[in-house]
């Protein structure tokens, strides 16, 4: 009951905000951390579904930036979405996205 519990919160504190210019995550239960990537700095957008996720309807979008820092936790992710409903359609517009960044930039 208590997992269930900790486990609802940890998800309803989780907000993203994907823009023009950057991938914005919110996350944290009582205190809470903030992470932006530029769009320009994206090397990888990967999708990861666990069975459960996959039954469920929803995955999450691992990020890694050029910067290469490593969250080992997160298959070397700089940025983890999670819960993410229909991510491939999500994933396909950050590579619009990023697409038209690198455009207006040449």
């Amino acid at each position: 009951m208590l997992g269930r519990w900790v486990a609802v919160r940890r998800y309803d504190h989780r907000h993203y905000w994907i823009t023009d210019k950057r991938i914005i995550s919110k996350s944290g239960i009582n205190g809470y951390k903030v992470k932006s990537i530029p769009l320009e700095r994206i090397s990888d957008v990967t999708i990861s579904r666990s069975f459960l996720e996959r039954y469920f309807g929803f995955g999450s979008i691992l990020i890694q930036s050029l910067a290469g820092q490593l969250s080992y936790g997160r298959m070397g992710a700089e940025c983890h979405l999670a819960a993410i409903p229909d991510p491939e359609k999500i994933q396909k517009k950050i590579f619009e996205l990023i697409k038209e960044k690198r455009k207006k930039k040449n």
